[in-house]
């Protein structure tokens, strides 16, 4: 297994609460796939979910114009 994917962006925890190593790969989710996830979840929320107006208000915050955001 390459070493990025040893990265881990969710873990199973323990009865305390505390995250496990990621010593077994059922375990753990790497972090690149949890980037992955949670990029595609703010996208289908940004196109689906959020009026024009709070967009923009995002957009803004951000720096940028709303159609800058939009569509990528």
């Amino acid at each position: 297994m390459d070493p990025l994917f040893l990265l881990w962006g969710k873990t199973a925890q323990n009865r305390d609460g505390q995250p496990v190593p990621p010593a077994d790969a059922n375990l753990f989710h790497p972090l690149i796939f949890h980037m992955i996830d949670t990029a595609e979840m703010a996208r289908a929320i940004w196109r689906h979910s959020l009026g024009s107006a709070l967009r923009a208000r995002w957009a803004e915050a951000c720096g940028g114009e709303p159609y800058e955001r939009e569509g990528r």
